[in-house]
């Protein structure tokens, strides 16, 4: 571990035990570290048998597992008629193999170098084949419609159960960000490279970034870019990194506690959603923290807890996703927290009652090493600043008791204004009182 080689990792356990689903593909695997669950492996028939009396008590993973299996061998026939290069791919694969194994924090040494290289093969042209289909479904989207019928048995694309049905896609894009799950990039990189040159309809022919970046909807500024992905759950923390601009490796100090967003509320703090999605930028200014919505979601828990992960194993002394995760742990308590970021836009909630999302958001930072230094520390301080001050906390209760609706400060100022008149007169009675002696 640490080398710069390695980069795809074994799960910490201290993370795992925490929520062990959330680092276990749902239905595709990918590379070697989950190769013994693949069901046309099989070390014996005792693990044969093990797997079909699973099956007789209702666990239809392994179903799932041998439907993408029987996906991937479709991809490779059809990654083969676009290009007929088999063997040079083979050799491509063959050529890298010692920097394939040493991309992996575990030995491989148990798998034969035949049954490795097959793997890495088929799960290559599988992801590549993957992007590719998506990327022609957008083109085709992208015309304009005719008025002419189109045969279905003429048709360039025929349906496909990962990229047409939506439930399937979206559960074998977040396998494909899964720690465990990966193939070093590289790889990925060389094949596509090899095959680009053919691909028919596009002008320039996009890169694989690009693809894959389309692929997961995520976006990154390719202008200044110079950066290499090693894998998708580190193309994830690339994408976050990039959102934070220069303050990601800038200058950091040691974070102070912060209040939660209800105890902010009440001191007058405003909150604003700001930036794209899968963006960790937070700031405040002026009395408002401004901040990227959180997706309380089960599919962006899982990408989150996987980068967490990775960057824990890889690069712990940059871990911004884990120090993001840690400012949530103080914004987000109670289920009222939940409520003020929700009506903020602050927080997109899709798991339902306000207390899975304080769950959620709380059991993110379980097992979790967060550095001391963060990038958030001016942040905190400001907030924390703010909150303190008396003159900013007597506001803020009189705003909200005087004017927190409509009807409630249309009524005090009406009876401002009453007083104000009442005043006027008892000083103009006195003056003349005052006068007439």
């Amino acid at each position: 571990m640490g080398s710069e080689e390695c980069c795809i990792y074994r799960v910490p356990s201290q993370l795992r035990e925490v929520k062990p689903a959330a680092y276990t593909p749902r239905i595709l695997l990918i590379g070697p570290l989950h190769h013994f669950a693949k069901p046309k492996v099989f070390r014996s028939d005792i693990e044969a048998n093990n797997l079909m009396e699973d099956l007789k008590n209702g666990n239809s993973r392994y179903l799932e597992y041998l439907m993408m299996e029987d996906q991937k061998k479709k991809y490779m026939a059809d990654f083969l008629k676009r290009f007929v290069v088999e063997e040079k791919m083979k050799e491509i694969i063959k050529e890298s193999l010692d920097d394939i194994c040493a991309s992996y924090a575990v030995s491989t040494e148990w798998i034969s170098s035949a049954d490795f290289e097959e793997l890495i093969l088929l799960d290559s042209v599988f992801i590549l084949e993957l992007i590719l289909k998506h990327w022609e479904k957008r083109k085709e989207t992208a015309q304009p419609t005719k008025t002419t019928s189109v045969d279905p048995q003429t048709s360039t694309r025929h349906h496909d159960l990962t990229v047409d049905k939506p439930y399937f896609t979206t559960m074998a894009m977040v396998d494909l960000v899964l720690l465990e799950n990966q193939l070093p990039y590289f790889i990925l990189e060389k094949l596509f490279e090899y095959c680009k040159n053919n691909l028919v309809g596009s002008s320039p022919t996009p890169t694989l970034d690009e693809l894959i970046l389309k692929l997961f909807s995520l976006e990154v500024d390719m202008t200044c870019r110079d950066y290499k992905f090693k894998n998708l759950t580190d193309m994830y923390r690339h994408v976050y990194e990039n959102s934070l601009g220069t303050n990601a490796r800038g200058s950091k100090k040691p974070t102070e506690d912060m209040y939660n967003a209800d105890r902010l509320s009440r001191s007058g703090v405003k909150f604003n959603k700001v930036g794209r999605e899968n963006s960790l930028a937070i700031s405040f200014n002026g009395g408002v923290l401004s901040m990227p919505c959180f997706p309380a979601d089960d599919s962006s828990e899982v990408i989150l807890r996987n980068v967490i992960a990775y960057e824990q194993c890889h690069d712990p002394r940059n871990a911004f996703t884990s120090e993001y995760i840690d400012l949530m742990n103080f914004l987000v308590t109670t289920v009222k927290d939940v409520e003020i970021l929700t009506a903020s836009g602050a927080i997109s909630n899709d798991i339902g009652r306000p207390s899975l999302v304080v769950e959620m958001i709380n059991k993110l930072g379980q097992g979790v090493l967060t550095p001391i230094d963060t990038i958030y520390h001016d942040t905190t301080k400001e907030l924390n600043i703010h909150c303190n001050s008396c003159r900013n906390n007597s506001c803020a209760i009189l705003k909200k008791v005087y004017c927190s609706d409509l009807w409630t400060g249309t009524a005090t100022a009406v009876a401002a204004v009453l007083l104000l008149l009442t005043i006027a007169a008892t000083v103009a009675s006195i003056y003349q009182a005052v006068k007439t002696k």
